[in-house]
């Protein structure tokens, strides 16, 4: 397990995870280290939205987890620091990817061309999605909530992912493409890996129960729901 924290605050994440029972260790083989992650390695980020903690680099962390972890590791269980785990996250990492599948994410009940959805939809992305991957951006598919995010680490790099996601935060900076954080040049990258192709498999629901704490019609939970989710 890889915790990340800001570069230069490691020892500090260290001391909070042993005052709740965690034993971190500098050791790469160690079953949990924290890495340190530095602003500077992600382009500069001009975030389009009131929700200042989408500007955080860590909210980038994940397109350098190949850089970060062992070479040996050929897939990845990625969490949100909100998330709230409880279930056996192993067999969540188990069963994600059979097929060597790019990755797996919860798929948003929206298209990513509905009403509501604007972050994606200017015609100027459209423009540049077709010059970058010759194809059409796909706004009839579903988009995706990487707070729980598997993705096979090897395809990642074969791909050059890291680099598709930096040419979209250098291009929105430059032209305000879409709004939010790190969701949308990921979405991105993904829709236009394998020639336009690449897509997440949906995750079995009970494995993110999106939106928790969300509130408005349709969005609070059942019992039910919390009862099962892992």
């Amino acid at each position: 397990m890889l915790g990340l924290a800001p570069a230069g605050l490691e020892k500090k994440f260290n001391k909070y995870l042993e005052c709740h029972g965690l034993k971190p260790s500098d050791s790469s083989s160690s079953r949990l280290r924290v890495a340190g992650f530095s602003s500077d390695r992600v382009p500069p980020l001009k975030v389009r939205t009131k929700l200042t903690n989408l500007e955080s680099p860590l909210n980038f962390a994940r397109f350098y987890l190949h850089e970060l972890l062992p070479r040996s590791a050929h897939k990845v269980l990625y969490l949100d620091a909100d998330t709230i785990v409880h279930g056996d996250a192993v067999e969540l990492y188990d069963a994600a990817l059979p097929h060597d599948e790019l990755c797996a994410a919860t798929l948003r009940k929206q298209t990513l061309g509905a009403k509501g959805v604007a972050s994606l939809k200017g015609d100027r992305l459209q423009k540049r999605f077709r010059e970058r991957y010759h194809a059409k951006l796909p706004l009839h598919e579903h988009g995706f909530n990487a707070g729980v995010f598997v993705f096979n680490l090897r395809a990642w790099a074969e791909l050059n992912l890291t680099s598709e996601v930096e040419h979209w935060i250098r291009a929105n900076n430059a032209e305000q493409l879409y709004a939010l954080g790190s969701q949308p040049p990921l979405t991105l990258s993904i829709l236009g890996a394998r020639h336009a192709t690449g897509r997440c498999q949906p995750l079995p629901s009970e494995w993110h129960l999106d939106c928790l704490g969300c509130l408005g019609a349709g969005r609070l939970k059942t019992a039910e729901q919390l009862s099962a989710a892992k």
